[in-house]
């Protein structure tokens, strides 16, 4: 009979914890992962980046950079991964303009679409295009903007129509 009397206001104050604990709140976006360091536009929408990062593409060239660049476009109704990731490499910083395919530039870009069954994972190719640079030789902060035409890649091959893709970000340099 004791039991009974400590068991019943026991499972009330655990329902009421429970119930007034648990509400619903924005969904959380990990600070570490939103660099506030530029955006890119893909399928008409801007979409911030996650990520802009750059190495040293050759140690024998101190300019030059690789670059890596990584945004979440998924939309209101995507429940999975869609992200794209962009890398490029240049010879030298202290070119103010790049253009595509006269500089041969290469931009690669990967689509991760994990909404879309048939085709998940797509490239896709810088074909004409500009980027602008503005290096930081001395260090601190670089800021690149590129203006694109892609297109996707099939087996090695360009295919399909050509799709705008800008983007402008900005990394520092140590």
């Amino acid at each position: 009979m004791n039991m009974k009397k400590y068991t019943i206001p026991t499972l009330i104050a655990f329902l009421l914890i429970a119930f007034t604990a648990c509400k619903k709140s924005e969904e959380f976006v990990n600070p570490n992962f939103v660099c506030e360091c530029g955006a890119l536009t893909w399928e008409g929408e801007s979409f911030e980046l996650l990520a802009a990062e750059y190495i040293l593409a050759s140690d024998t060239l101190p300019l030059s950079r690789k670059y890596y660049l990584t945004s979440d476009v998924r939309a209101e109704n995507e429940t999975e991964t869609h992200s794209i990731n962009v890398s490029f490499e240049l010879d030298s910083v202290d070119h103010p303009i790049f253009f595509v395919p006269e500089d041969t530039v290469a931009v690669l870009v990967e689509e991760i679409n994990l909404n879309n069954e048939l085709f998940p994972y797509r490239q896709y190719i810088s074909t004409v295009g500009v980027i602008n640079v503005n290096g930081a030789i001395f260090g601190g902060r670089e800021s690149i903007s590129m203006d694109l035409i892609l297109k996707e890649v099939v087996n090695g091959t360009p295919v399909g129509f050509d799709i705008s893709f800008q983007g402008n970000f900005s990394v520092n340099v140590e």
